[in-house]
């Protein structure tokens, strides 16, 4: 038999590395159950410290709609990050299939209702996107990687800017202070997507993802500050154009005044969640059986990482955690 990590976690399979991440399926053999686990190399654990209680303290978050965490263990410089399993597929890998009105407003439901319970915790996400958020096989979704911005502190990197280009809004491209706001202009940043199937502002921050590693790359970025803001894709429903730019205004403080207040603009507008999560769980059921015959077990299934997700039961999970930290 494998020797055992930490004391308690046969691992099974590798899934993904990359940069300063593992990621690999176990198997606890006290709760005898399989779980995800996430491996992170630390820069300094002793100057990190903060940022790893922040991170604990984010990744403990308990709600229906949040990828529950089950520890967060810290051994000499690596974190290691252990969740539950799920069997689903990312709202990333479902963007080609026929999102409606409905399955917009369950979407905008579970996710709004994950941030609000954050946020009333005092945890940000800032790093809400399509990838980062997991349908199961009832049709609800869950967001995943709470604690993985807090915890990018510990590897080197600001956790302010540990985000996704076109998930970002100004304030955290350009390093300044992020605060509820921000994650409600990546929330609705992801329900424009999948009304418009398009970035908001797509010029402006395509040209944003390609100046982010370049050499003044950040004094370019704060040039788009200056850009007036394009007018949004117009939907039939005004209503619903007024909460989306509200939402995704430039200025944080033009905003919505909570997570509740946005959500609730959008809900409004949008028809009931229900028939959408039926429809949900319609395409989870469809995409994975098309690909059950090729996952027999996560002992012997193995996925690259990759920028772009698969559909695999269960694998993308775990995929997807990877995803957060090596952007």
């Amino acid at each position: 038999m494998a020797s055992l990590l930490l004391d308690r976690y046969r691992p099974l399979a590798p899934l993904g590395s990359g940069g300063q991440a593992d990621v690999f399926v176990a198997f606890d053999e006290q709760m005898k159950r399989r779980v995800a686990i996430k491996q992170v190399a630390l820069s300094d654990v002793h100057a990190s410290a903060a940022a790893l209680e922040e991170a604990r303290t984010a990744a403990m978050l308990n709600h229906p709609n949040i990828v529950t965490m089950y520890d967060l263990k810290i051994t000499e410089q690596t974190a290691y990050l252990i969740m539950e399993y799920i069997d689903g597929v990312t709202l990333a890998d479902i963007a080609s299939e026929d999102i409606t009105d409905e399955i917009i407003a369950t979407v905008a439901r579970d996710v709004g209702d994950a941030l609000i319970f954050a946020h009333k915790n005092g945890v940000l996400h800032l790093d809400i996107k399509p990838a980062n958020i997991l349908i199961n096989h009832e049709g609800h979704a869950k967001v995943i990687d709470f604690g993985v911005s807090a915890l990018s502190q510990a590897t080197g990197q600001p956790s302010a800017t540990a985000g996704t280009i076109g998930y970002m809004p100004l304030e955290q491209l350009t390093g300044r202070a992020v605060t509820s706001a921000t994650d409600d202009w990546a929330y609705a940043a992801v329900i424009y997507e999948l009304l418009a199937d398009e970035f908001p502002y797509e010029e402006q921050y395509a040209a944003a993802r390609n100046l982010r590693k370049a050499p003044d790359a950040l004094t370019t970025m704060q040039k788009l500050q200056t850009v007036g803001e394009p007018a949004l894709l117009q939907t039939e429903n005004p209503p619903l154009n007024d909460a989306l730019a509200t939402a995704l205004t430039r200025n944080p403080e033009a905003r919505f005044a909570t997570t509740k207040d946005c959500r609730d603009a959008l809900l409004k507008e949008l028809p009931a969640p229900r028939a959408g999560r039926t429809q949900l769980a319609a395409i989870v059921a469809a995409l994975t059986d098309d690909d059950a015959e090729h996952i027999t077990s996560a002992a012997t299934a193995r996925s690259p990482f990759a920028g772009c997700f698969s559909v695999v039961t269960g694998i993308v999970v775990f995929l997807l955690l990877l995803a957060g930290l090596l952007y």
